[in-house]
């Protein structure tokens, strides 16, 4: 920093007018000898400045402030072109230092705020004294007297003043955002000194050696921008009130509690996967001499299926198992299969069915593809195909981070700090809380299941298999043929009764709902397929039937 004058008598400070004009005044208006030789800090309440200021205020509902005689406060405008209050605040003394005659530890500098053009702000000079006596006398606000006048509006980027009379005081407010007050005998020269920029007047008369370009006996209202200013910055800014104490000793103590209750939780996690590491051995060692060589899952209904007793299958429930395999057969052979014909006996189960094919070739390969399937091909007919019924087939689908920071803006800081608390109470809940309570619920789910496992173990894994009552049907076989025949869409022809058998026609049904029907009968009517015909008819898809049906045993 280069070297200034020593703040004495004879130094004389500097009070900005515009941004071309500068005017010298005596040392008592602005500094340390001034403020200890006069011990009244703050403007007198009783001046039309100052009450302007105190009814701007009350109409906004914000707190009375205390003001600062307009002597005592030198606003400068100046371009800053960074981004952030806090930054803006650090680099304002260096672009005020060339400008302000007086060490820069002797003064207070506050940002006041953002002007129209690019990158300007207004920043307010106080001595540090006065600032310190200002802080001292409450904790209310500090605002200089000269906002009681708003800025007037540049004619042609031209400066333009508006001069406010009262008594032997003159507030001046310059364009540019700047201003001062100084005795009305100092400001004809001040205004020939600024190049006689032209007049807005308000309040008494201006001297006759000036010329007002208007003049209104009763000034505008403050700037509300102006109002929002607060000179307590820096080392004078207002301490965290009470709350914010007691919010931080809140957050720790809910903080504690959480990190409490994620212990206990955890805690209780590694107990329920103990406990069921102990009941997965105790279920795998219970079944170890029943079922050798399974292993235990989480998963233990397979084993339980296989421990509990084994359902004899009611009679006539062949064809659909041998349907189902020869089909899958003939699903993969090349070329185009032609149905014509489908007989189905019982007692011995024998299921033919009469195809054509294209060629020999053809046949050979429909046989080799049934011969997989464990059917049996008959070549006596060199277009059909007969198997014998086989086994089932089941399918199992299977450093630089903080100064970013700081060069935030005030609103911006705001915004991160309040949602880094937000998106760490989400990461927390969705990656912390979400797996350990769900580890705990498959923990305890898995201890149900092996104590279960374990019970039917011991329970039926060493009882015979013993089969499942059949409840006694007492509706007779035709009617139960006949409404079974109505739900599932299927139109009778004839049914004819004979002993113990029922036989039944159909013409052309939908080859699809006849399957379906036979499985709905044996299923849920108590029905048994004896024996069944089908017929290919012309339209495709459409059979002609004849069932031999009795009561299922």
């Amino acid at each position: 920093m280069k070297n200034r004058p020593s703040h004495n008598d004879e130094t004389l400070q500097k009070v900005h007018i515009n941004e071309q004009q500068t005017a010298e005044i005596h040392p008592d208006r602005v500094g340390s000898k001034g403020v200890s030789q006069n011990p009244r800090f703050s403007a007198d309440p009783r001046s039309d400045f100052a009450v302007s200021l105190c009814d701007a205020l009350a109409e906004s509902s914000q707190v009375s402030p205390l003001i600062l005689p307009g002597e005592q406060v030198s606003l400068m405008a100046t371009v800053l072109p960074l981004r952030g209050t806090r930054a803006k605040r650090a680099a304002l003394p260096f672009a005020l230092e060339d400008r302000i005659s007086a060490p820069l530890e002797d003064i207070h500098i506050a940002l006041c705020r953002t002007l129209d053009k690019p990158d300007q702000v207004l920043a307010a000079v106080v001595d540090r004294n006065i600032m310190q006596a200002a802080v001292n006398a409450g904790d209310r606000p500090v605002l200089p007297e000269t906002f009681a006048l708003p800025a007037p509006v540049s004619v042609d980027d031209s400066p333009v003043w508006a001069v406010w009379l009262s008594g032997a005081r003159a507030l001046v407010r310059v364009s540019d955002g700047t201003g001062f007050i100084i005795d009305v005998t100092m400001l004809p020269l001040i205004w020939q000194q600024a190049g006689k920029p032209p007049i807005k007047s308000y309040g008494d008369r201006l001297p006759d050696t000036i010329v007002a370009g208007s003049y209104a006996p009763q000034p505008p209202k403050p700037d509300p921008k102006d109002l929002g200013v607060d000179l307590r910055q820096g080392a004078f800014a207002p301490k965290a009130t009470d709350w914010t104490r007691h919010l931080k000793r809140v957050a720790s103590i809910a903080a504690l509690g959480l990190i409490g209750h994620l212990g206990i939780v955890i805690a209780d996690t590694v107990a329920l996967t103990r406990i069921a590491d102990r009941e997965r051995a105790a279920a795998q060692a219970a079944i170890d001499t029943m079922l050798p060589g399974i292993i235990v899952t989480p998963d233990v209904q397979p084993i339980l299926r296989r421990l509990a007793p084994v359902d004899t299958p009611p009679k006539g429930g062949a064809f659909l198992p041998m349907l189902e395999d020869l089909s899958a057969a003939l699903l993969d052979v090349d070329s185009q299969i032609t149905f014509r014909r489908m007989i189905f006996a019982d007692n011995p189960a024998r299921l033919t069915i009469l195809v054509e094919v294209p060629g020999l070739d053809d046949l050979q390969q429909a046989e080799g593809l049934a011969a997989r399937q464990r059917i049996q091909g008959d070549q006596r007919c060199r277009n059909g195909l007969g198997g014998g019924g086989g086994s089932r087939i089941r399918c199992n689908e299977g450093g630089p981070g903080m100064n970013a920071f700081h060069r935030l803006s005030r609103r911006e800081k705001v915004l991160v700090l309040v949602a880094l608390p937000l998106v760490a109470l989400f990461a927390g809940y969705r990656f912390v809380w979400v797996p350990l309570n769900e580890a705990r619920l498959m923990a305890r789910a898995e201890i149900r299941e092996y104590q279960t496992l374990i019970e039917a173990a011991e329970n039926l894994g060493n009882r015979p298999a013993e089969r499942e009552s059949v409840a006694v049907v007492t509706v007779p076989l035709a009617t139960r043929i006949t409404e079974s025949a109505e739900l599932a869409g299927v139109l009778v022809r004839r049914l004819e009764p004979e002993g113990a058998v029922v036989r039944v026609s159909l013409d052309d049904a939908p080859y699809e709902t006849v399957v379906n029907w036979v499985a709905k009968m044996e299923s849920d009517a108590a029905i048994a397929l004896v024996a069944i015909e089908l017929d290919r008819r012309t339209a495709p898809g459409i059979v002609a039937a004849r069932l031999t049906l009795e009561n299922a045993e």
